[in-house]
């Protein structure tokens, strides 16, 4: 399986891969024939070859000393395990070849083409530990492998089997005369041979010492010439051969041909053929067939044989004149070759063949034939020879008459003829037998691919006990079964698969009935019962003990499964005395006497008492006897009896093997005399006391009702007393009416005081009863009646006596039916409807259902006998109207329409007869309506009657239209190829019918919605774009209509883009939607996702849509995404949706991941601040209004706020921020009051109110007025101005002035600090070697070093593929595959090819290669040498290729091949050990002098500026005050003693955290330290209040300045000099929960810091900007008046000099170990040397004399690509936090770097940058050092390639186990190599070395067999 990475490239291993998965499920019949199950085998499934074409299977065959089973196939030969794993493949082809063509070595003078290599012949030679293949190309040559590995031990050049695809062959080894050896015995049908081969034949097994070489014949038969020359016209002659074997001294083939090949239309026959084993003759002396005949019961011949068997037979055939080692061929016929016909096995004892050949044999000596009659062979005249006979008779049936004349013999005359043993009706093609002990099991493998299981019965009789659908559907191939070695399983083959199916199942059957009933009578015979073990085994000792020696230990046959036949007593009392029980067994096992083995009786949960020992012999049905429990505290259910299991347990097994069941019994529970004494306990039945016992004596004898088997007169139910209803008998009472009934009684033991009782609606209703004789009782008159609206209810009734103490018996439950006439039944169709045993009727006169006593006028009541309810109604109909060609379902509805079907006599709409197709009583008739030749209407008339006499009619009042519908137009007349378009058809009487349906365009369109008579709807279908037609609807299957215009399928839209990516909870915001095709859409619809546990948001309709473009709107989703009223938001995005489109039926936009929208809280918008929030405006006044709000900027888009005063829009709206502004709407009214609004989607925000104020006075007074004191005012202003002006200006000026003064007092402090502290500042590095540098693990490393975007790359982890089955194939399939993958990228050849064909890939990425390069070390990291010469040879071509282009010196400056990248990524990995040992010590001192220069500083947690560093961008442009504080901290563990250290007043809680924990934890690697959010600080000591105080970034008193919010510092809680904070657990109830605003500012990472904003950070609370010492101006958020206090930032360069100066020593410490060969006593790393000189000899090979280039090359190779990268990230080597102002300083000294390593000159001015200034000084002296380093490995010794082996061999050793190499390949393999499969193979195929190596072919195996795994 791929990786994700490779899924996201859009790899689709369908399109790539061509061979199909192999599966493991079958079918498997586990209880009868009929019954058939699904199970699971062991399987091998083949593949296709790379052309898509089948690989068929065709032979297997077995090693038996290793149990592996070759298989033989089409281009295939596979070695499998004996669970049918692949351990081995051969590919055998298609080969060059043809027919025409010698077999190798010889050449071939004519043209040959790829040829198929059929597998002709598979045989396994054990003696020589060797198998020989043969196959159909080159002439049919086999091939001798080595049964290990198949590696060819010789390839002979003899034909052996055909040379063509139908050509059969059987080929098997056999002995040959006696003291010899094996030959390879074979036979073949005719074929395209160069020269003759024999059709039978006995070969060499190998090269003789006489001269002979492997296969050549040392005896043979071919088929003459003439044979073929006389062949008749129309017929073929050719022999098919199917089977051979060897028994006793002979070797056999059974094969068909005709029986005259002379003659035409001669059928064919079956033929056995026997050779003497002992015949030295070239030609086959002893050769003699006769013809094999099977017959079914009825004579019928089959004459054709499919498949054949030897095997010995059970010991139940022997009495049939069979001995025990006599070997018994069976042979399956069908009686043509076509598959389907019938088939038919037959069984021949090779010693009654062998009688047979002798008797032939005798018949020609004794000339009872003129010939050898084998004419197609030449037959000659048979010769009489009495010392024949007489030989003959002497040796009886082993007779070898390889000495005869008379031969080869032949003949029809006397055929072997067998009846047959089983009939089947489908073709079988396989066969295998094995003996069972007495049974004999034959399986056969038919045409449906299923296997059946035989026991033969008898010689003539076989019946079938199980069949198992093992490959469905599939045919099992000739002679496709074959055994294993234990006789456990059969391989079973078809063309396709091999399946391991067992030959019995046992263990899955569960009892002894299911275990012997297998395939009915004849059951399994594998397959018995162990009843000590209660289990079904086969008879072995290890699965049941005793099996094979001891009685009744193992039961093979149904009747004897273990039974309890009886208890004697079955039942006790439970309160009786334990009682001994006489338990009668079938089949108890006989205990082995010598060991103190027992029964138990075994009594459910009451316990176990012992089984009498001396009757525990068996002997037939054993009766055995034990005690029953103790009963006494047993609880009985109300049913009076309770069974408990009865079990015998063996303590041999300590299980229960039989069950049965024992009742116990409690007579007083029975509460009626039939419960009482039917049944088998001893109970009694007391009449005068109403009551069951045991004992009776109590009870008055003549009233003493015995139990059924008791011994007194009156026993059994029928003495007891009770009532009765005769057969069929109901008692039916009409409610309201004074009733009486009677009923049956019987040993009624009173003459009176009965009473009837009836209880029904929660009442009981009770009558006197009289007793009517000895066998009737009578309830007395009275009235009944119930509240219920049903027709009738059920009322339980019983029989009380003795003045109601005692019910008599009611053993037939019963009931009596009250009933009602008149409710429900409102008319007299409803009324005659009540089931006539209700005496109930219509009364005409009242008009009401009723008994006919109630009707007053009796000669008006109706029932259902005498006729038809008068007016009959039609009350309604539908559908209205239907098309005039008919056939529409036409439903009436009315009342008094009858009583049945026959009673509607014509039904007639618009006066055309409309035939009845369904009937519901009186009220609803459906009828087929006929056609009308016309457009007419007219009423439904329904005419009723008896005997076809209209008695009654009922007419409609509306009338039914036939119409002719027209569809006057639709829309929209296009929709897209993928339908869902709604088409909306108009025009009239579109309803008609009660079906209508609709085809647009020639494809169905679902009706959709309902219909009326102007206008229909419907949904269409899926068609091809530009499919045009009508619209066409159908009526009832038979009228049509169609448009005028064509219904056209468009292309589908596309959407290409969406303006939205982020939307308000409330929702109502436009998406603008850019597309294609888009107008197609008659309603687009937009709909959002919002979890997949959650329904999809309701689809809003878009609108102006047009072909490019559409608009939506985002929906509310307040319903999925509100936050909770008591949560607390750090941010107001609430999460991310995915969002689609409903185009119609296309499907690709309806739910895409690639669309999500991130949601935010609604904006806030503050009301005015104004009292009342009324804001007043002047009259004219041109005013703008300024909005306040939170959560604004975060969504707002250009129109989607509206501010409106009233019904006034504000124009020309702006958003800054969070604020809204935009001029007030003219008023020219005044003095009026507005709602100011603010709409934003679906959010209408009242923010307060504005007020117009009035015009104060006319325009006329106020011009009089100005007028009037114009000349004053215009005197006073002027002298007033004048004033201002001067003091104005005197201001300004002083202003100025002081400003200057700060300014200058401000430079001047600066540069005195500055130059403090560059004369006096000395920073040491404090003790961090005696806690160690925290180096990486060489894994780590390696993961930063090869994946930097994913240090937790897949290629760490395990393969990530499942166990899919129970073999695990698909695992061991890819890895199978990921190593010969892996073999491959071992091959220079192949890797050079792969590598420049996808570096020519213009779809891969330069992020790409360098992922391919990553992977390739890993694969190849346990080769290093490998690895080491491949980049070698690749950077050599790399070389050249810049050397051609002219431009040498870009060699590994750009990265652009692979090698570049191999070449760093190896140097980082050979580097790793003397980084750790020496190199890496000054690196990590740097990190460390940095990160304590910056921490002397104020640092700034928002931007990340920094007092001290070497980054002008990051530098404080602003004097801070600050002061160092001496604390007092401790961690976590709270008996250490707090330690001391400096912090800086101005730092935040989170930064004082950090260095708290930088102090504690400082022999701690980073990631093993606590996170500083999982912390609190607290301030343990705080002299106010008492306890201590938990010091928050953030807390409800922060200090608010306007819109800026400061981070809380030390100095903010007034901390002092000497306090004890200390750091604890993070409290969730402290209101400082991890990664809340309270607890995040400080020095964190680069990921997670704000420090690395340039932008002040927003409070999601407040919408404020967070500031800690500088506020951003950028943000432009300073109030008025409010002067930024930033300087220039060339004023703190001298800062720069200070941290520079500072951090001099480590950073010439650092440059010294790379470039001196002296620094810490160290020696350049041989990987240096060596690589240097490759560089130095590729540049003397290629000419290059310019020592700048060399120079550059190896510059490039290692301080760019290795140590500056190490420089920047030190992160990769040590496990350390590093900061955004540290990786600022880093980056600077990187730089550095690079100068240093350049050749060209650098030319500095005041203007370069300051970065570039810093070290400008320094660089000459690095550029010495870099020089001076290289120069001194040129002269160092150089390195052997031995030497520098031995390096990689113990590099490799070391750190083998760190990775997966596995998963590398993986990746390479999916990703890369499966994606351009094509052009790899190109590449290979275009290449001679690869050719050469097959390195095309090899991959495309890998390609074949990696499939399995997908």
């Amino acid at each position: 399986m791929a990786v994700g990475a490779c899924i996201s490239r859009g790899y689709r291993l369908g399109n790539l891969l061509t061979m199909e998965s192999i599966s493991l499920i079958l079918l498997l019949q586990l209880v009868a024939v009929a019954q058939i199950t699904a199970v699971s085998y062991e399987q091998f499934e083949v593949t296709l070859d790379p052309g898509g074409g089948l690989v068929p299977l065709q032979r297997m065959a077995l090693d038996k000393s290793t149990e592996t089973l070759f298989v033989g196939a089409v281009n295939r030969l596979y070695k499998l395990s004996s669970d049918l794993q692949i351990e081995g493949e051969n590919i055998t082809g298609p080969v060059n070849d043809n027919q025409a063509c010698p077999p190798p070595p010889r050449s071939c003078s004519v043209a040959t083409t790829p040829t198929n290599n059929i597998n002709k012949a598979l045989v396994v030679n054990e003696e020589g530990n060797q198998l020989i293949v043969c196959g159909s190309v080159y002439q049919g040559v086999c091939q001798v492998l080595r049964l290990n590995d198949m590696s060819i031990v010789e390839q002979p050049s003899r034909e052996v089997v055909t040379n063509t695809e139908q050509g059969s062959n059987v080929v098997f080894i056999a002995p040959g005369p006696s003291g010899i050896g094996n030959y390879l015995y074979s036979a073949a049908s005719r074929a395209m041979w160069l020269r003759d081969v024999p059709t039978v034949a006995k070969r060499l097994l190998s090269r003789s010492l006489l001269g002979g070489s492997t296969f050549d014949p040392v005896a043979d038969i071919q088929i003459p010439g003439n044979t073929i020359d006389e062949t008749a016209a129309g017929n073929t002659f050719d022999i098919n051969y199917m089977f051979g074997f060897t028994s006793g001294k002979f070797s056999y083939f059974i094969a068909t041909q005709l029986e005259n090949f002379r003659e035409v239309g001669s059928p064919l026959y079956t033929k056995i053929v026997r050779l003497c084993q002992d015949d030295t003759s070239m030609l086959f002396y002893s050769y003699i067939e006769l013809p094999l005949v099977c017959k079914d019961s009825g004579g019928v011949n089959y004459n054709l044989a499919k498949s054949a068997y030897v095997s010995k037979v059970g010991t139940g055939l022997h009495s049939n004149n069979i001995t025990q080692d006599e070997d018994i061929l069976f042979v399956t016929f069908s009686k043509e070759s076509v598959i389907g016909e019938e088939s038919v096995v037959c069984m021949y004892p090779v010693k009654t063949i062998n009688e047979h050949f002798l008797e032939r044999v005798k018949d020609c000596a004794n000339q009872g034939t003129d010939t050898t009659e084998i004419d197609w062979l030449a037959s000659s005249t048979c010769v009489q020879s009495d010392g024949l006979i007489d030989l003959a008779d002497r040796d009886g049936s082993n007779y070898c008459h390889q000495s005869d004349t008379n031969q080869p013999l032949g003949g029809l005359k006397i055929p072997i003829e067998a009846r047959a043993i089983y009939s089947n009706s489908g073709a079988i093609t396989a066969i295998a037998v094995t003996p069972h002990f007495e049974a004999t099991v034959v399986l056969l493998g038919d045409e449906l691919g299923h296997l059946k299981k035989l026991r033969v019965q008898s010689l003539t009789e076989a019946q079938l006990y199980e069949e198992l659908p093992v490959v469905e559907g599939s045919p099992v191939v000739q002679n496709g079964l074959m055994f294993d070695k234990n006789m456990n399983f059969v391989y079973f083959m078809t063309e396709r698969k091999i399946s391991k199916v067992p030959i019995q199942t046992c263990e899955t059957m569960t009892t002894c009935e299911e275990c012997l009933s297998a395939g009915g009578s004849v059951g399994d015979p594998h397959c018995g019962w162990c009843p000590l073990l209660t289990r079904c085994t086969r008879r072995l000792d290890g699965e049941c003990p005793g099996a094979s020696s001891m009685t009744n230990h193992w039961i093979g046959e149904k009747s004897q499964c273990i039974k309890i036949q009886s208890v004697t007593p079955p039942s006790i009392p439970s309160d009786s005395a334990p009682t001994e029980l006489e338990i009668l067994v079938t089949s108890l096992p006989k205990l082995n006497s010598s060991l103190d083995y027992s029964y138990e009786c075994v009594f459910g949960d009451l316990g176990s008492t012992a089984l009498d020992a001396s009757m525990t012999e068996p002997i037939g049905n054993s009766s055995v006897n034990c005690h029953s429990p103790d009963t006494t505290n047993v609880q009985l259910f109300e049913q009076g009896s309770l069974s408990i299991p009865l079990s015998i347990r063996s303590t041999e097994t300590d299980m229960l093997i039989v069950n049965t069941t024992f009742d116990l019994y409690n007579c007083s529970a029975f509460d009626s005399c039939t419960k009482c004494v039917d049944n088998a306990f001893m109970c009694n039945w007391c009449v005068h006391e109403n009551r069951c016992m045991g004992d009776s004596s109590s009870c008055i004898a003549t009233g003493v009702v015995g139990y059924r088997e008791g011994n007194t007169n009156t026993t059994g139910k029928e003495f007891c007393p009770r009532i009765e209803l005769g057969s069929g008998v109901e008692i039916l009472l009409p409610a309201g009416e004074t009733s009486e009934f009677s009923l049956i009684a019987a040993r009624l033991p009173v003459e009176d005081g009965y009473e009837c009782v009836l209880r029904y609606e929660d009442r009981v209703i009770t009558t006197p009863a009289t007793k009517m004789g000895d066998n009737a009782i009578m309830c007395s008159p009275r009235k009944y009646n119930y509240t219920s609206t049903e027709s009738f209810i059920k009322a339980k009734f019983s029989m009380r006596w003795n003045d109601g103490k005692f019910l008599l018996d009611n053993p037939s439950d019963i009931h009596v039916t009250l009933y009602k006439c008149a409710m429900p039944r409102t008319n007299c169709g409803k009324c005659l409807m009540l089931d006539s045993k209700f005496d109930c009727g219509w009364c005409e006169s009242t008009k009401e259902c009723s008994m006919e006593s109630r009707c007053g006028q009796q000669e008006t009541w109706l029932n259902g006998e005498d006729g038809l309810c008068p007016d009959p109604t039609v009350s309604s109909f539908h559908p209205q109207s239907g098309h005039i060609r008919g056939n529409t379902n036409l439903t009436i509805l009315g009342y008094n329409l009858g009583k049945s079907r026959d009673d509607v006599i014509e039904i007639r709409v618009a006066g055309i007869k409309c035939d009845v197709k369904e009937y519901s009583e009186a009220e609803r008739i459906v009828c087929l309506t006929q056609a009308s030749t016309e457009v007419t209407a007219g009423p439904v008339r329904v005419m009723l009657g008896k005997n076809n006499t209209t008695t009654e009619e009922a007419i409609s009042e509306d009338d039914f239209a036939y119409v002719i519908p027209v569809i006057t137009s639709f829309r929209p007349a296009d929709g897209p190829k993928s339908g869902g378009t709604r088409i909306t058809l108009s025009g009239t009487d579109l309803n008609a019918g009660s079906q209508q349906s609709i085809i647009a365009a020639g494809m169905p369109c679902s009706l959709d919605g309902p219909t009326n008579v102007s206008q229909i709807s419907c949904i269409t279908s899926q068609s091809e774009e530009g499919t045009t037609g009508s619209v066409m609807m159908t009526f009832d299957d038979l009228g049509e209509v169609r448009s005028d215009s064509n219904f056209s399928y468009a292309a589908d839209p596309i959407v290409n883009s969406v303006n939205r990516m982020t939307t308000i909870l409330s929702g109502g915001l436009l998406v603008e939607v850019n597309g294609d095709h888009l107008n197609v859409i008659q309603e687009p619809q937009m709909v959002f996702y919002v979890g997949p546990d959650l329904p999809p948001v309701k689809p809003l309709n878009c609108f102006d849509v047009q072909d490019t473009a559409m608009t939506c709107k985002t929906p509310d989703l307040s319903d999925f995404l509100a936050p909770s009223n008591n949560s607390r938001l750090s941010s107001p995005e609430l999460g991310v949706v995915t969002f689609g489109f409903i185009l119609d039926g296309v499907e690709m936009y309806k739910e895409n991941e690639d669309y999500r929208m991130t949601v935010y809280l609604d904006p806030e918008y503050f009301r005015f601040e104004e009292e009342g929030s009324i804001k007043e405006v002047q009259f004219g006044a041109r005013t703008m209004i300024t909005i306040q709000g939170r959560y604004v900027k975060e969504t707002y888009q250009e129109k989607d706020v509206k501010v409106f005063v009233g019904s006034m829009e504000c124009i020309s709206l702006t958003q800054k921020g969070n604020n809204l502004t935009c001029p007030v709407p003219v008023n020219d009214q005044g003095d009026e009051i507005y709602d100011v609004r603010v709409e934003q989607g679906n959010l209408n925000v009242t923010v307060g109110r504005l007020k117009y104020l009035p015009q104060q006075l006319s325009l006329y007074i106020i011009i009089g007025a100005v007028c009037g004191g114009a000349f004053l005012i215009i005197i006073i202003l002027f002298i007033v101005c004048i004033c201002r002006r001067i003091s104005a200006n005197e201001r300004r000026f002083k202003k100025m002035e002081v400003q200057r003064d700060e300014m200058e007092m401000r430079v001047a402090q600066e540069c005195k600090d500055a130059f403090a502290e560059l004369q006096i500042t000395v920073l040491t590095v404090n003790d961090v070697e005696g806690s160690g540098i925290p180096f990486h693990d060489y894994r780590d490393y390696a993961a930063r070093i090869l994946f930097p975007w994913n240090p937790n790359h897949p290629v760490f982890r395990e393969i990530p593929v499942s166990k899919e089955n129970i073999t695990g194939i698909k695992r061991d399939v890819l890895q199978k595959g990921l190593v010969q993958f892996g073999n491959l990228i071992g091959n220079q050849t192949f890797l050079t090819i792969f590598l420049h064909t996808l570096e020519a890939q213009k779809t891969l990425s330069l992020k790409d290669l360098s992922n391919i390069a990553s992977l390739l070390v890993i694969a190849l990291h346990n080769r290093m040498d490998f690895l080491m010469e491949a980049i070698k040879s690749l950077l050599q071509e790399n070389i050249q290729k810049y050397v051609d282009q002219g431009c040498p010196q870009l060699l590994l400056r750009r990265s652009e091949a692979v090698v570049e990248k191999l070449v760093s990524h190896w140097l980082s990995l050979l580097m790793y050990d003397s980084l750790r040992e020496s190199m890496g010590k000054p690196l990590f001192h740097l990190f460390y002098a940095i990160k304590q220069q910056v921490d002397k500083g104020p640092v700034d947690s928002i931007t990340g500026e920094a007092r001290y560093g070497l980054s002008e961008m990051k530098v404080i442009r602003q004097q801070i005050d600050f002061k160092t504080l001496n604390i007092f901290t401790a961690g976590l563990d709270v008996t250490a003693e707090p330690i001391q250290l400096k912090v800086l007043n101005c730092d935040t809680i989170s930064q004082t955290k950090e260095k708290i924990l930088d102090a504690i934890y400082k022999a701690y690697p980073y990631s093993k330290r606590p996170s500083r959010d999982e912390l609190d600080l607290e301030w343990s000591d705080k002299p106010q209040g008492s306890g201590s105080m938990v010091l928050l970034d953030e807390d409800v008193r922060g200090r608010l300045d306007g819109e800026w919010k400061r981070v809380n510092t030390l100095a903010h809680y007034q901390v002092p000099d000497g306090a004890t904070l200390r750091l604890v657990r993070a409290q969730i109830n402290g209101g400082s929960l991890p990664n809340s605003p309270a607890r995040k500012y400080g020095l964190g990472t680069l990921q997670t810091s704000p420090a690395t904003s340039a932008s002040p950070i927003i409070d999601p609370e407040r919408g404020s900007n967070q500031w800690h010492l500088v506020k951003h101006v950028d943000s432009g958020s300073l109030r008025k008046g409010e002067r930024d206090q930033k300087m220039m930032a060339e004023i703190y360069l001298p800062r720069l000099l200070t941290t520079k100066g500072i951090l001099q020593q480590f950073v010439d410490n650092l440059l010294e170990t790379i470039f001196k060969c002296d620094k810490y006593d160290s020696e350049v790393p041989l990987v240096i040397k060596y690589y240097f000189d490759f560089l130095d000899d590729q540049a003397r090979l290629q000419g290059i004399t310019n020592p700048d280039v060399v120079h550059g090359w190896k510059s490039n190779s290692l301080q760019l690509r290795f140590w500056v990268n190490l420089i920047k990230n030190p992160d990769i080597l040590f496990d350390i936090n590093k900061s955004g102002t540290v990786d600022a300083c880093l980056s600077i000294i990187g730089q550095t770097l690079i100068d240093a390593c350049s050749v060209s000159e650098q030319t500095l001015t005041k203007d370069s940058p300051s970065n570039k200034l810093l070290y400008a000084k320094d660089i000459p002296t690095y550029k010495e050092w870099v020089a001076s380093y290289y120069k001194e490995i040129n002269n160092m010794a150089a390195v052997s390639d031995q030497d520098m082996g031995a390096m990689l061999a113990a590099h490799t050793n070391k750190y083998q186990n760190e990775f997966q190499p596995l998963n590398a390949l993986n990746e390479l393999y999916f990703c890369y190599a499966c994606i351009y499969k094509s052009e790899i193979l190109q590449a290979l195929d275009e290449d001679k070395d690869a050719l050469k190596l097959n390195l095309g072919d090899r991959l495309e195996d890998i390609f074949r067999l990696m499939a399995d795994s997908a």
